[in-house]
C-alpha cells in the first residue's frame, strides 16, 4: 500500500511480457499508460494534507472525497488525453475519436472536474462518442477513467497510511477514500487474508474474505471462483447473490507480492469466462 511504484510496476509488466508474449499489446498500451499517469501525477505537486472534512466523512462511515471529484485541471487534463489518444490509436489502428471526447462540455474550462463527476455517475452520452468510431463505449470508458486516476491518486495518497494502519477503520466493500467500488482482489499472507484495491485513487483497504465487497450480503457466502486452465493464482470471485465479480490474485500461489493495477491488466481473459457466466463488474 502506499504511493504508486512506477518503476515496480514497469518492471512487473515487463516480467509478465517475457512470460506471456500474446499479451504484448495490451501489455505495451499499459506501460504508456503508466507513463503518462506518471507524468501527470508529477505535475500536479505535493498530495493536500488529510483534512478534517474528510476525517469528519469517514468518522461518520462516510468516503473521505464525499460523493467530490478532486480539482482537475483542464490544461493538463487535455494534454494527457492527446498523448494517451495516440497511444490507443497506435495499439488499434484505428484513429480514437479524440475531437469528440475534446468537444464534451464538460472538458471546456480551466477546472473539468465535471468529467469525472458525470463519467462516475454514469451521465456521460459514451454512445454517441462510440457510434461509427470502430472503438465501443467500454473502451472510451476506460480511456477517459485511466485519464483520471492520476488526480483521485493525489487525493488520496495522505489517507493510505490512516489506512494501512488500521488507524482509520473501514468495513465497506466500497473504496474509504473516493467511494468507487473495488477494481481488483488480493488474498495475502499465510492464514489468506483479503484486500481490496481502486482502481480510480489507488488506495487499499482490508475486507473480509468470505464476504461479497458489492452487495455486502450479510450473509456468509460461498463466492464462486472461476480460473483458467492450470493458472490458479488468479481468479474471478463471483457472488450469485447480486452476480457480480472481482478479479483476484492469490498471492500464496503467485509466490510473490503483486500490483493489483498490474494483475489486472494481464487477466482480461478471466473477464470474459465470467461475463459468459452471467456476471458482471461494477468498477
Amino acid at each position: 500500500m502506499g504511493k504508486m511504484d512506477y518503476e515496480r510496476c514497469r518492471a512487473e509488466l515487463e516480467r509478465y511480457e517475457t512470460e506471456l508474449p500474446q499479451l504484448s499489446p495490451i501489455i505495451g498500451l499499459n506501460r504508456q499508460i503508466l507513463d503518462i499517469q506518471e507524468s501527470v501525477r508529477a505535475s500536479l505537486g505535493p498530495a493536500p494534507a488529510v483534512s478534517a472534512w474528510g476525517l469528519d466523512n469517514l468518522n461518520a462511515d462516510v468516503p473521505a472525497m464525499g460523493s467530490k471529484s478532486p480539482p482537475i485541471p483542464g490544461d493538463i487534463f487535455r494534454d494527457a488525453a492527446s498523448k494517451l489518444a495516440k497511444a490507443f490509436s497506435d495499439v488499434s489502428g484505428t484513429s480514437f475519436p479524440l475531437e469528440r471526447i475534446m468537444s464534451l462540455p464538460q472538458l471546456q474550462g480551466d477546472d473539468v472536474a465535471a468529467i469525472a463527476d458525470d463519467l462516475l455517475g454514469s451521465q456521460l452520452n459514451l454512445e454517441a462518442v462510440a457510434e461509427n468510431s470502430g472503438f465501443n463505449t467500454e473502451t472510451i470508458a476506460f480511456f477517459l477513467h485511466s485519464l483520471l486516476v492520476p488526480f483521485f491518486e493525489r487525493e488520496a495518497e495522505p489517507y493510505m497510511p490512516l489506512i494501512e494502519s488500521r488507524e482509520i477503520k473501514w468495513a465497506h466493500g466500497a473504496c474509504p477514500v473516493c467511494g468507487a467500488p473495488p477494481r481488483y482482489g488480493v488474498i495475502f499472507d499465510e492464514k489468506g487474508y483479503r484486500k481490496l484495491y481502486c482502481g480510480l485513487c489507488r488506495t487499499e483497504w482490508p475486507y473480509p474474505r468470505n464476504k461479497c465487497p458489492v452487495c455486502e450480503n450479510p450473509e456468509r457466502v460461498e463466492l464462486r471462483q472461476m480460473t483458467l486452465g492450470e493458472d490458479k493464482a488468479h481468479m474471478a470471485e463471483a457472488c450469485d447473490s447480486c452476480k457480480s465479480y472481482l478479479k483476484t490474485t492469490e498471492e500464496r500461489i503467485l509466490q510473490r507480492e503483486c500490483i493489483p493495477a498490474i494483475e489486472d491488466a494481464v487477466t482480461a481473459a478471466i473477464d470474459l469466462v465470467a461475463t459468459k457466466e452471467g456476471y458482471s463488474r461494477a468498477a
